[in-house]
């Protein structure tokens, strides 16, 4: 099955995610419908890269940043799963890590690649299921930092914060300080400028604690505090997948 057997065409707008996962990770990430072109439906799609079988992708020249716009939401406290992703959590709930990953050097980072995938989907429960069943473990406990995710949106903010002690430093708390500020100037407004002060006062330039704070105390307020703290949030779980994902192999 090496041979490549149809062409996945990605669109220049989550072109930075298919060149940075394999193609079953990419398809099961929650898109919308103009992310990528295909002859196949995509639950045949689905099926074949399951299967094992190797697709030719078509990269555009320009490959963007993390996607603003992807996943369609970022909800801070999702109520519901995504409902067009229903088919894909279920593929994602129903492979193994091994199945999942080609090569797994580290099964608890593979559980916890799960664990993200469906925290991209909104599924809080089902993600639940499997950050909790890796705690304390993996290369940098990315485990316990989806699980803490998972209860900052649930939202439980005590929890949240007893799962972000047992985390510590994180390799992506640099990159998020600096999208923090980079982003904060875009807003031009006030609150968002002392937020984003107030998450970089911390170890590399990041702080967890604060971050739960700020989710807690916008969650249900629309504005630009909001936005602000969902495009934080949706930057954090696109580098901390990426982590995740590096730390599988």
């Amino acid at each position: 099955m090496s041979s490549p057997e149809f062409t996945i065409e990605i669109s220049p707008k989550v072109a930075r995610i298919w060149k940075t996962f394999p193609p079953l990770i990419s398809a099961l990430l929650p898109h919308s419908e103009d992310a990528y072109a295909s002859p196949l439906s995509e639950e045949a799609l689905i099926r074949k890269l399951v299967e094992g079988h190797s697709p030719t992708i078509l990269l555009p020249t320009e490959i963007r940043d993390w996607p603003e716009d992807q996943p369609l939401h970022s909800d801070l406290t999702p109520r519901t799963p995504l409902a067009s992703g229903r088919y894909q959590r279920q593929i994602i709930d129903s492979l193994t890590p091994e199945q999942l990953c080609k090569s797994v050097g580290s099964h608890p980072d593979a559980v916890a690649l799960k664990a993200g995938l469906l925290q991209l989907h909104d599924d809080l429960d089902a993600s639940h299921r499997s950050s909790q069943s890796i705690e304390g473990r993996g290369r940098h406990q990315a485990g316990d930092y989806w699980h803490a995710i998972m209860h900052r949106r649930e939202p439980d903010y005590s929890n949240s914060k007893y799962w972000f002690r047992h985390v510590g430093e994180h390799p992506i708390f640099p990159q998020l300080g600096q999208y923090s500020a980079s982003i904060a100037t875009e807003f031009n407004h006030p609150q968002v400028s002392d937020w984003s002060l107030r998450l970089q006062q911390g170890k590399n330039d990041w702080n967890p604690m604060t971050f739960v704070d700020l989710a807690q105390s916008t969650a249900r307020t629309p504005g630009p505090l909001q936005s602000f703290a969902q495009r934080l949030q949706r930057r954090e779980m696109w580098l901390l997948l990426e982590s995740t994902f590096q730390d599988v192999g």
